[in-house]
């Protein structure tokens, strides 16, 4: 059993409070997960070609969408097309130095959290086939391993073998995993075993907090299975490979050259014409020898094939014999290929010049050249968090933490680099915005509208602002107190060192004393000076905090009168017109 029974009631209690399972009962109707799509044959059905039709034929069952998947794998533009998902959704943070890691406001449960993806789940190991087998599948399952101590690692089960059983509103009943691939039992009938507790021979039952799921949500919302980033092309992929076959064919068959012979028959009839030219292709063609081991008559072809090439009789001497070399016909299917070829990437979403086509030779990473793969990889990055968040919330809930009081994230390296780039140009471009708005509008207003923080927020901003003004006035003040003394004491000891051993003791240059008085005189001026000015300012400081506090309401009750006296214009234009 994956999770040990003394915890296991505590993982079940919490997963059967959970917020997605709360709201099944409350569904009235089915959902597209019981909706049963069309086999996506189309057309090809009606046209005739009954075997044309049956290989074209696409089957949306999941074992044939399997098969399909396990087939485009060994094709290897495709082959490639995974290992490039797989490369940039695991790329490893430089700062990090991990492809997932987690964020938590509290320390502890971030420790926990980071021992789990590192030393219990080694997740740096297993990332990359994870993701793998999710973008080639659409779906990737995993048992969960959990004691006493939490979860201690995951054993990741083949998709092929794995189901879902749910009841007709959807409720997830648990998993069920068959080696040989037997699913022969209809949905009724092994929801109706489970409740039984009544389960055929070789079938393995886990309960829903045992296994966890990872699945591309692709054409349908809340479909029970995912879907692969390769179903799109599975239809295009026949006719590709057909193409290409067909190609190949006819090359080796019709594209070698051939020999015409052309036989001289002289005046011989109509009818012994033919009997002549096979007579002299018998003898072009085969030559008799003795086989001593067998002791009998063999014939040794000659390398010349006879249905690659033409006998042709000619009559009364008009054409003596001759050979003549025929070429193949050209038949050039580059055009129809890579038609079919660019509508295969458009669907895998991959560009073209990783994979090596239209002579590029940029390895540059695929999100900065195709923006659109890149949202592709977040999609299959946010499935692989989600996973591992259920993970992460089960290993909390045996350690008897309640996951839903705790703010924790799960994070993956972004990518691509346009998107941050975007999103600093737009910060970038809101700051000017508000530079150039702060002569005109409140810093609240700016904050609200144009930085979109809420109002909370903007005075919470607000009051940070001023506090850190507050605490840098009091430390830059301190500071200069600290080097004006620093600098009156290195100047009253240098002096000591100056005139010591140049006169002798009891006696002081002429007017040494009265320089010395000056100067310590204008040092304590200027000492008194800086604390003044440090006292204004924190006056200053809370003068203004007291000010805001007192206009804040006034404000907020002037911006509400003016959004009601727009509302008021607006509604009198729109009456007058």
């Amino acid at each position: 059993m994956g999770i040990v029974s003394n915890i296991a009631s505590r993982v079940s209690k919490w997963f059967d409070s959970d917020k997605e399972n709360l709201t099944i009962s409350l569904k009235k109707g089915n959902d597209e997960s019981q909706f049963i799509g069309g086999d996506g044959g189309g057309m090809a059905g009606y046209t005739g070609y009954d075997q044309l039709s049956d290989n074209l034929r696409l089957e949306d069952t999941l074992l044939y969408r399997y098969a399909d998947y396990e087939e485009m794998d060994d094709y290897p533009e495709i082959g490639s097309a995974l290992d490039v998902y797989a490369d940039d959704a695991t790329v490893q943070d430089a700062q990090h130095n991990a492809c997932m890691w987690a964020t938590a406001e509290d320390s502890l449960v971030r420790g926990i959290l980071d021992d789990l993806l590192t030393r219990r789940l080694r997740v740096e190991e297993d990332i990359y086939a994870l993701t793998r087998g999710l973008a080639k599948y659409g779906n990737a399952y995993a048992e969960i391993l959990a004691n006493d101590t939490g979860v201690v690692g995951l054993n990741y089960l083949p998709a092929p073998t794995m189901r879902r059983i749910e009841d007709e509103k959807g409720n997830l009943l648990g998993f069920i995993q068959t080696m040989d691939g037997r699913f022969l039992a209809e949905g009724s009938t092994i929801v109706d075993d489970i409740k039984n507790k009544k389960l055929p021979q070789g079938v393995t039952f886990f309960e829903p907090y045992e296994v966890v799921h990872w699945r591309l949500q692709g054409k349908r919302v809340h479909t029970s299975y995912g879907y692969s980033v390769l179903d799109s092309a599975r239809w295009i992929f026949r006719r590709l490979v057909m193409a290409e076959d067909s190609a190949l064919i006819y090359k080796l068959t019709r594209a070698p050259a051939r020999f015409a012979f052309y036989v001289d028959t002289g005046n011989l009839p109509p009818q012994q014409r033919t009997a002549y030219v096979n007579q002299v292709k018998q003898g072009y063609k085969k030559r008799k020898f003795y086989n001593p081991s067998t002791g009998k008559l063999d014939f040794r072809m000659n390398p010349l094939a006879s249905d690659e090439d033409f006998w042709i009789p000619t009559a009364n001497g008009q054409d003596s014999t001759r050979i003549d070399v025929i070429s193949g016909p050209d038949y050039q299917t580059t055009d129809d290929l890579e038609y079919f070829r660019s509508k295969l990437f458009s669907a895998l979403k991959v560009p073209r010049r990783y994979l090596g086509f239209d002579g590029g030779e940029s390895r540059a990473s695929l999100s900065q050249e195709d923006v659109r793969f890149a949202r592709t990889i977040q999609r299959l990055q946010r499935e692989v968090r989600n996973g591992y968040k259920k993970v992460c919330r089960i290993h909390l809930a045996a350690l008897n933490i309640d996951p839903d009081q705790i703010n924790y994230e799960l994070k993956m390296t972004t990518s691509s680099t346009i998107f941050e780039l975007s999103q600093l140009e737009l910060v970038n471009a809101r700051a000017g915005a508000a530079q150039a708005l702060i002569e005109y509008l409140p810093k609240d207003w700016i904050l609200e509208h144009v930085f979109e923080f809420s109002k909370d927020d903007a005075i919470f901003i607000q009051k940070s602002k001023r506090s850190e003004m507050r605490d840098d006035a009091m430390y830059q003040a301190d500071t200069e107190g600290r080097v004006m003394q620093t600098a009156q004491d290195t100047m009253g000891g240098a002096a000591s060192v100056e005139l010591e051993g140049e006169l002798p003791t009891g006696e002081e240059p002429a007017g040494a004393a009265e320089s010395f008085a000056k100067l310590d005189k204008r040092l304590r001026l200027l000492q008194e000076k800086h604390e003044r000015l440090h006292k204004s300012q924190e006056a200053s400081i809370r003068s203004l905090d007291r000010l805001y506090d007192d206009l804040a309401p006034t404000v907020k009750e002037v911006h509400r009168l003016v959004r009601r006296n727009r509302s008021v214009l607006t509604e009198n234009r729109k009456r007058n017109r």
